[in-house]
């Protein structure tokens, strides 16, 4: 091969190369945004329950009203209703995780 042909090829393999540094860059940015968004979700999700947690202890709760109005919502999915919003309900209604 010539030269000049093997120049342009480096030339390619080099903008190549850059390339999927960027999009590694890229997606290194997007994985480190989606991380904190997560994380945003569960300090919210721990104070919201926190706060509830600490509502329940001063007001009492229906149980079954609590897990009638999940399977109502959620029979559509699961002819039981939710599994996991069941067993997050029990938990908080109780402090005990289901079995």
């Amino acid at each position: 091969m010539s030269q000049i042909l093997l120049n342009h090829i480096q030339g390619l393999l080099n903008n190549l190369g850059r390339d999927i540094q960027s999009m590694s860059d890229a997606q290194t940015d997007n994985q480190q945004r989606l991380f904190d968004a997560l994380d945003d979700i569960s300090a919210h999700l721990l104070a919201s329950q926190a706060i509830l947690t600490a509502l329940m202890a001063k007001t009492p709760v229906d149980h079954d009203e609590v897990k009638n109005w999940i399977v109502e919502r959620t029979k559509q999915y699961n002819e039981g209703g939710s599994e996991k919003a069941l067993a997050l309900a029990e938990f908080l209604l109780t402090g005990k995780l289901p079995e």
